[in-house]
């Protein structure tokens, strides 16, 4: 049975898509994604009032994944095109690896993982206030822990959370903890729910006339979002999203996005 849907729904809406869930496809599978993502806003959050700075921004995120045994490594990078962008610029290069502790699929009692991304960002996306980055260096731990429950060969849903903690090269350190629930109808079809939050431990408010990162700034946000998947014959995975930013502080606020996903995975 294909099961490749798993990955499609886990791509995050967020701008990274960096693969945080913790269960593992087939092992030394080559695993290309795209995700191309539209977001929108007309202001800002300060402490004080809202700031009008409209922005329509295109993201594309391009990464390459495989697993080993309980390794996983991903090699990812994006490109954007924002009010403060005027090209489609390239904006950074990450690296991702990952260890799974526990695996709920072969009898422990939850799957967990632990992971660490560390990323390259160019100086121009760095003062661009639609994008979360901190510095021109940084360094992210992550956990992530969940649940499955399956029936006969098709798990059915699954329930999962992570936490992070970042650290760059410039400004305090951040937090990041995610919230995700994924269903799963015969590896043809799936549905997700879940809510995104980025906490900046920073101590100064925004201002958009000198931005130059989200290193030393308090800021706080938190998506929410669905998304849809699909499966073809041919192995290859498509599926669609929406997010609305329901909280903001120090950032870009009541954000709308929209996204399209694909991955096309193929053995070494």
């Amino acid at each position: 049975m294909r099961k490749h849907l798993i990955w499609l729904l886990l791509c995050p809406i967020a701008l990274f898509a960096t693969e945080y869930a913790p269960w593992y496809e087939r092992n030394l599978e080559l695993r290309p994604k795209a995700t191309l993502l539209y977001q929108t806003y007309n202001s800002v959050q300060s402490p004080h009032r809202p700031k009008r700075h409209p922005s329509n921004d295109i993201f594309l995120d391009l990464s390459l994944s495989t697993y080993l045994m309980a390794f996983g490594v991903e090699l990812e990078t994006s490109f954007a095109h924002t009010r403060h962008q005027r090209q489609l610029n390239w904006d950074d290069l990450s690296l991702t690896g990952r260890y799974q502790l526990l695996d709920d699929v072969t009898g422990d009692p939850i799957s967990l993982t632990a992971g660490a991304t560390i990323r390259q960002v160019l100086k121009l996306a760095r003062h661009d206030v639609s994008c979360f980055y901190h510095g021109g260096l940084e360094g992210e731990f992550h956990l992530a822990a969940g649940v499955e429950t399956s029936c006969a060969q098709f798990w059915v849903s699954r329930l999962w959370g992570m936490l992070g903690l970042g650290i760059a090269d410039l400004g305090s350190p951040w937090i990041r903890a995610n919230l995700e629930w994924n269903h799963n109808c015969y590896d043809l079809y799936g549905a997700s729910l879940y809510l995104n939050t980025l906490w900046g431990l920073g101590r100064n408010n925004l201002r958009l006339k000198d931005f130059k990162g989200y290193g030393p700034i308090a800021h706080r946000s938190a998506d929410a979002g669905i998304r849809y998947g699909h499966t073809f014959e041919f192995g290859g995975t498509l599926g669609v999203g929406i997010a609305r930013r329901i909280y903001a502080r120090n950032c870009p606020r009541n954000v709308n996005q929209v996204y399209i996903c694909f991955i096309y995975p193929f053995g070494l």
